[in-house]
């Protein structure tokens, strides 16, 4: 063996030993922490639109039972609607805006875990999950999505996320992390353990979510939207239907009107020697019209007009019209009769009209009592709906295919979700309707009448034959002047002389006086022209006010118009349910309303006593005054 192979041997040893000596240096090395290398940066770069949004969908446990409760909010038809509760509009807008901003800014603030093992101590596992041993670990999961290509495209995932509990103080690993990884220790108030879907590692997230799957939190609960200053008329039609029979009796019908929001109620029918109003009842029904809150909603079946009659355009055949009856029935409503045997919606517990000073009247009639679950109560539950599948094609109108089936409430959305364990509370059915009455607006100003000009000077010929008939009537005056004072001069003859000269004296004073007198009384007469010239200007003052009343009167009208139109747009599709104790409060008849005028006392008190009796003299009173020490 020459020297030359010998030495590549060697060498080929050397390049072998030292490959394993390095090799054997890496593998002594620790293995590099990962998790930390992501801290700081944002959960989903790809979200940099807070008005991509066109699905939210919040997941949360059902308490400590098993499944998980589905919350959706929707765009569509340009509006924000709850899937997950019939279709209602949403009032989320500035909700949706915050919350979408909030996703957007999310980071990865401190890594907690990287162990799928914590997410049972951080609370970040899914909300669907079904081992009994961790239900109580449950989080809350928010998925977003985006549609591509409009507003009927596919939709593409934003953002999918857990949200555990709050880090506390009691969370000791967050100091050891914060060390090892070189962080600045922050503070964790507001910082909640989050984790995506997709990962298992679980990160401190300085978040400010409020991610509410109550119903009543992303609608305007307000039903109404009055105040009892609104309100200056309320009327009530209290009857019964007997559902064996068919036949609707009406047992009392009420009307309180008031002028304007601060005059006093009026009742019709009230006796007024021996009744009075009582004003608390009142006071407690307008209150209860202005606190009355949404707790649930069904939707109507087509073919009842916003105005709460009858659409011929839906009802084409006697079906049609029983199938609408049905779904009335199914909450407490029926078609009857009314006084001229018009057709009449009614409801089994009655109902009430209430005006507002802006012309708005309602019409709220009141149906069925519900009993449910709080779920149950915002969205209804499923009864007979594989006989609705069956009776209904899957080509029907969706609106109309839910509706007919049922004969209590039915939403496709809630099949998956289990039942809740929780108390059972009462409720009741309404329907609301806006019509526009401008009477309560106020009387329609009237013009104000133009004066007529005075008479024109009159003319020559005029003067002229005025002028002799003045002469004629002069000439005549003369004669009878002449004759006068024959006559005056013939009785001063046979006039007493003395008497002549006692009064002589004051006679003439008197008719000095009564001459000042007269000239003091009658001051010069306008004339005509001027008469009119002052009346001429008050009726361009009175011409002035008139047209800006008008003008602030047909402003009423359209105002109130269109805000009537908006209001039963609104309504129009929906049964709404309220609380028993809501109905109670404006439930009122004659007996609520009226309580016995106390008699008066003739000295026209209330005929309570108005001085305490005397007390006898020969009374002998106990002194109970504590002694003073001395």
């Amino acid at each position: 063996m020459n020297e030359a192979i010998k030495t590549t041997i060697f060498l080929a040893i050397a390049a072998v030993m030292a490959g394993a000596g390095y090799w054997t240096h890496l593998s002594s090395q620790p293995k590099p922490i990962g998790g930390f290398e992501r801290v700081g940066e944002p959960f989903f770069p790809d979200f940099d639109d807070a008005n991509a949004i066109a699905l939210l969908e919040v997941m949360a446990a059902n308490g400590e039972s098993e499944g998980a409760r589905t919350f959706k909010i929707e765009y569509s038809d340009g509006l924000w609607r709850l899937p997950s509760h019939n279709n209602y509009p949403a009032d989320a807008k500035d909700r949706l805006a915050k919350l979408a901003a909030e996703i957007m800014s999310m980071e990865r603030d401190m890594l907690a875990s990287r162990n799928k093992s914590d997410h049972e101590r951080f609370h970040v596992i899914a909300p669907t999950e079904e081992d009994l041993t961790l239900l109580k670990s449950r989080g809350i999961r928010v998925t977003a999505y985006r549609r591509s290509g409009g507003e009927n495209g596919e939709l593409e995932k934003l953002a999918d996320f857990i949200v555990g509990r709050k880090v506390d103080a009691k969370d000791e690993e967050e100091n050891a992390s914060a060390a090892d990884s070189g962080e600045e220790e922050r503070n964790a108030e507001g910082y909640y353990f989050v984790r995506a879907v997709d990962e298992t590692e679980t990160y401190k997230v300085d978040l400010n979510l409020n991610l509410s799957t109550r119903f009543r939190d992303w609608i305007e609960q307000d039903l109404l939207k009055v105040t009892p200053i609104d309100i200056v008329s309320l009327n009530t039609k209290d009857y019964r239907f007997d559902k064996s029979t068919g036949v609707i009796g009406l047992r009392d019908r009420i009307r309180l009107e008031r002028p304007d929001a601060t005059g006093d109620w009026q009742l019709e029918g009230l006796n007024e020697e021996t009744q009075e109003l009582n004003a608390t009842k009142v006071n407690e029904v307008l209150s209860a019209l202005d606190e009355m809150k949404i707790l649930g909603v069904r939707q109507k079946l087509r073919g009842i007009k916003p105005d709460l009659t009858i659409d011929r355009n839906f009802i084409n055949s006697r079906k049609d019209m029983e199938d609408v009856q049905i779904n009335l029935q199914s909450r407490g409503f029926f078609i009857g009769p009314d006084e001229d045997g018009n057709p009449y919606l009614y409801g089994t517990a009655g109902e009430i009209t209430a005006a507002t000073k802006k012309g708005i009247v309602f019409d709220l009639r009141f149906g069925d009592v519900f009993t449910g679950t709080e779920l149950e109560v915002q969205v209804g539950t499923e009864v007979n709906q594989t006989d609705a599948n069956q009776k209904e094609s899957e080509t029907d109108d969706k609106n109309k295919d839910s509706a007919k089936g049922e004969t209590k409430d039915t939403d496709s959305e809630k099949s998956d979700e289990p039942e809740e364990e929780e108390s059972l509370t009462e409720s009741r059915y309404l329907l609301v309707s806006a019509r526009y009455d401008p009477q309560h607006i106020g009387e329609e100003p009237q013009p104000p009448t133009k004066p007529q000009p005075p008479v024109g000077e009159r003319s020559d010929d005029d003067t002229s034959a005025n002028d002799t008939e003045d002469s004629n009537a002069g000439e005549s005056s003369e004669e009878s002047s002449e004759e006068n004072d024959e006559a005056n001069s013939n009785s001063e003859q046979n006039v007493d002389p003395d008497a002549d000269n006692a009064t002589g004296s004051d006679s003439t004073e008197n008719d000095t006086d009564s001459s000042e007198g007269d000239s003091e009384k009658q001051p010069a007469r306008p004339s005509p022209e001027s008469i009119y010239q002052a009346d001429l200007r008050k009726y361009e003052a009175d011409k002035k006010r008139y047209e800006e009343d008008l003008r602030e009167y047909q402003e009423k009208l359209k105002e109130g118009r269109k805000l009537t139109e908006e209001i039963n747009e609104r309504f129009a599709d929906w049964y709404y349910v309220i609380s028993t104790e809501t109905y109670e409060r404006l439930s009122m008849n004659r007996e609520k309303l009226v309580s016995p005028k106390l008699p008066e006392s003739p000295d026209g008190g209330n005929g309570l006593p108005t001085e305490l009796p005397e007390i006898p003299s020969d009374l002998q009173l106990r002194d109970d005054t504590p002694a003073t020490p001395e």
